[in-house]
């Protein structure tokens, strides 16, 4: 095995990195693997997966294989060759998370996959493809013609950018009536940026349908919307995702959702 670094200008994380080098089961994806059509071959013939994210962040490594060791709820460990598509064996075709709030103590919360996925009464079921309902906003009838991604890479939201222009458009004039002061320029182009006025609590509801502060950002004295305009495309990030239980079931091909305490599924 060719000596390889575990990461190479990485952002900060507290668990430690994923040393190849340490591991018996690690090996690189060979050019000849089933999936190889959805990678590119780099110049000393590996196998290399690169992604670019909206803003501006990237990250790019070896296509590689693993074994994963998980402790299984029998107290004992068990191995698993890959995730979600990967465990047909093990028959698990369904998967669930819960974020607990940003300002929570609770920091880690559970993966649930098969038998172990909890489905509260109160969860709206989705098909996780088919049709996409627009009312309210009066968009054009194309304007979520490529739908809504579920990314919990990314922080907030991105909107297709017509409806993210009738979205702010809708929140000035509502954040106008109460006098506050914009922030426009530097590291507040392109978003809906406010200075907080003592005591201020008028922040409106918008529906995805959920409730409240998740669409809002607060530091110090500011706050944002945490969601950003994107050309015909539209994603629900985390922070989004904040109290709400999800449930992706890939044999319906549906996504379930609804309201939850994520501090109470903690880990």
């Amino acid at each position: 095995m060719d000596s390889m670094p575990p990461g190479i200008n990485c952002f900060s994380q507290t668990l430690p990195l994923f040393n190849p080098e340490k591991s018996t089961s690690y090996k690189k994806m060979d050019q000849n693997h089933k999936l190889n059509d959805f990678f590119y071959v780099s110049t000393n013939g590996n196998l290399v997966n690169r992604a670019d994210y909206y803003l501006e962040q990237s990250s790019s490594g070896i296509v590689s294989l693993e074994t994963f060791t998980f402790q299984s709820n029998k107290g004992n460990p068990e191995n698993l060759p890959s995730f979600i598509s990967q465990m047909g064996v093990k028959n698990v075709k369904r998967f669930s998370h819960c974020l607990p709030k940003r300002s929570s103590s609770i920091k880690t919360t559970f993966l649930r996959f098969g038998t172990d996925v909890k489905s509260p009464s109160n969860l709206q079921k989705l098909k996780l493809f088919g049709e996409t309902y627009r009312e309210r906003l009066k968009l054009p009838k194309d304007t979520f013609l490529n739908g809504c991604m579920l990314d919990t890479g990314h922080t907030g939201s991105r909107l297709d950018t017509r409806a993210y222009t009738a979205v702010v458009k809708i929140l000035t004039q509502h954040f106008d009536k109460f006098k506050l002061t914009r922030l426009t320029g530097g590291v507040y182009e392109g978003q809906l940026c406010y200075k907080m006025k003592a005591g201020f609590k008028n922040f409106p509801n918008m529906t995805f349908h959920f409730k409240g502060r998740n669409f809002f950002g607060f530091e110090d004295d500011i706050f944002c919307m945490t969601m950003y305009g994107m050309n015909n495309l539209t994603i629900l990030g985390a922070f989004q995702m904040q109290d709400v239980r999800f449930v992706y079931d890939l044999v319906e091909g549906s996504v379930a959702f609804g309201a939850e305490n994520c501090e109470l599924d903690k880990a």
